[in-house]
């Protein structure tokens, strides 16, 4: 029997439900918070959804609708919502993950402890992050990136669909 996936999106979940009526919530891929949370994942979220519907996966309609009406006019403008509330979240910061070294072709366990994630030399750097380091009342500065590119990035006329890192 061929396996049927409908994902549907309430407002504050996004669920898979396949015709063997197992369900599987899937609370970061829609923010899993409420408005007042924040909506800065929406352009991820939107990119996902345009990615999955290309690929073939089927949207109930209704509810994709009512979710786009709530689309916040300047989303990466919206607040960060922090993960790592409750105190149970760092957790997932102790436990060992996989992390690849391109260096040695190797995969090898690593604990995070709270490390800012790395941001590589020739990554692509979205439109809306570049927006957001622009905006003055942000004061959105990422870490990982070089001042150098914050600097040329603030310096711009127009903004690119997309920056690289240099």
């Amino acid at each position: 029997m061929r396996s049927f996936v409908k994902i549907c999106f309430d407002r504050h979940l996004a669920r898979t439900y396949s015709s063997y009526g197992s369900l599987v919530c899937i609370p970061t891929l829609a923010g899993g918070v409420p408005p007042e949370g924040g909506r800065l994942w929406w352009n991820s979220f939107e990119w996902m959804q345009e990615q999955a519907a290309s690929a073939g996966l089927y949207f109930d309609a209704a509810k994709l609708n009512a979710l786009v009406a709530e689309k916040p006019a300047q989303a990466w403008a919206e607040p960060i919502n922090s993960s790592f509330e409750p105190a149970t979240w760092y957790l997932g910061e102790i436990w060992p993950k996989l992390t690849y070294c391109p260096k040695l072709k190797i995969r090898y366990p690593r604990c995070n402890f709270g490390r800012y994630r790395e941001i590589h030399l020739g990554a692509l750097i979205d439109q809306t992050a570049l927006a957001r380091i622009r905006a003055p009342d942000l004061r959105y500065i990422p870490r990982k990136l070089p001042k150098t590119f914050i600097s040329s990035v603030k310096a711009l006329a127009e903004l690119p669909p997309y920056l690289s890192v240099p």
